[in-house]
């Protein structure tokens, strides 16, 4: 991988597929549990294209998401992962990016007080340069300095399809390297054919 990351920890199947409704029964138990604050930013630490916002009628969601794998250097300093969710149709595919895009115009800063105290800051990612048929949303998330203290997360729409890459990374890999990955591997979604839901 041009980023460095060449240790495949969690290869393609290593997890079997789950739904949409699966996984943010646990975001939103997790949210709730742990005091995360605002709403707005409901969407900052999870890894997987569910939700920009809290939204109960999700739990009855049977998108599919499927995680392709995580990627991580020798030191383990620096992780990418990528989840797909594929959804019914383009329009709610287009849907979600709207939402996501205004929830992340709305969160500046992100906290929860369990089972400890932290607090970091949310920006929306530079805007990139992606194929016509690609659409793209993404943030950065920065805390406190240590290891995978900083999160670079894009979420890469193409027909029915969102694909999520989320880099957490010590700082040695910073966003113009991020962004130019994200901007090539847009170029392989914009050639692959939506999918169709299962």
């Amino acid at each position: 991988m041009e980023l460095g990351l060449t240790d495949a920890t969690f290869a393609y199947g290593t997890y079997g597929p789950t739904t949409v409704g699966e996984m943010y029964a646990g975001f939103e138990a997790a949210w709730t549990r742990n005091a995360g604050a605002p709403d707005a930013c409901f969407f900052a630490p999870t890894n997987a294209p569910v939700s920009g916002r809290p939204d109960s009628s999700l739990a009855d969601s049977t998108d599919v998401v499927e995680f392709i794998g995580t990627h991580e250097d020798s030191g383990r300093w620096n992780t990418l992962d990528q989840a797909v969710r594929v959804f019914p149709d383009s329009a709610a595919a287009s849907d979600y990016m709207a939402d996501l895009s205004a929830a992340v115009e709305d969160c500046e800063q992100v906290s929860y007080d369990a089972p400890d105290r932290y607090v970091a800051e949310v920006s929306p990612e530079a805007a990139l340069r992606l194929p016509d048929s690609v659409a793209g949303v993404g943030w950065v998330r920065t805390g406190d300095p240590g290891v995978r203290w900083r999160a670079h997360v894009i979420d890469l729409q193409r027909g029915n399809i969102v694909v999520r890459t989320r880099l957490l990374t010590d700082g040695s890999i910073d966003d113009i390297h991020f962004r130019t990955w994200v901007e090539g591997y847009s170029l392989i979604l914009s050639s692959t054919a939506p999918s169709q839901p299962q």
